[in-house]
């Protein structure tokens, strides 16, 4: 991508509880944000990872209403997840 280590912006889509988040993506990114439509999968992220400045917000929606801003991550990990996605 050409960005500094720890620079830039990614979403963890189907973040389940944060274990692509907590053992990769916050170790090559500034900023994180997960997106996971099952609360309870995502409180437990929010607990384990709440305190790290590199987490940035819990989205609480599935990938089909998520609404992004153009250009706003400079990476998407979306692994694990498109299968579940209806057609």
């Amino acid at each position: 991508l050409g960005l500094p280590y720890g620079h830039g912006d990614a979403l963890d889509c189907g973040a389940g509880i944060g274990r692509v988040t907590s053992s990769l993506l916050r170790h090559e990114f500034g900023k994180i944000d997960l997106a996971e439509p099952n609360e309870r999968l995502l409180a437990a992220a929010r607990e384990e990872m709440s305190n790290d400045s590199r987490i940035g917000l819990f989205i609480p929606e599935p990938l089909q209403e998520l609404k992004l801003a153009p250009a706003r991550y400079d990476v998407i990990w979306i692994q694990w997840v498109l299968l579940y996605l209806p057609d």
